[in-house]
């Protein structure tokens, strides 16, 4: 059963993923970065905080559905390396740049800010 739960959560998390990413490139809002990954790396990360901190504070295990199955399948550390290895070979370096830098601290950063302040 577990094992069936975290296959259903994962499957979720990854369609929420793909759609999060297909409405946001659909508005164009900065095609040269990849800010739709940013953006969901960020959220999935903020969002494991929150339900770490809100299952903490009351002494809840955190269902394995939603940690392991949504939230890993949401963010996305695959797609992170792809993006980051296609934006260096197209000698994008600010960009690679910004966006390793986003994509590894920001995440860990709202992870905390999640965890410890809310």
């Amino acid at each position: 059963m577990n094992l069936m739960t975290i296959a259903l959560g994962g499957a979720v998390g990854a369609y929420l993923r793909y759609c999060f990413g297909k409405w946001f490139m659909s508005r164009n809002i900065f095609p040269a970065f990849p800010l739709a990954m940013v953006l969901v790396n960020g959220i999935g990360s903020f969002g494991l905080g929150m339900v770490t901190a809100f299952t903490r504070d009351y002494h809840w295990q955190i269902p394995h559905a939603v940690t392991i199955g949504f939230f890993g399948a949401f963010t996305t550390f695959s797609t992170f390396s792809i993006e980051a290895i296609q934006l260096l070979r197209e000698k994008q370096y600010t960009y690679a740049f910004i966006y390793i830098v986003l994509s590894i601290f920001g995440s860990i950063a709202l992870f905390v800010l999640a965890y410890n302040f809310l």
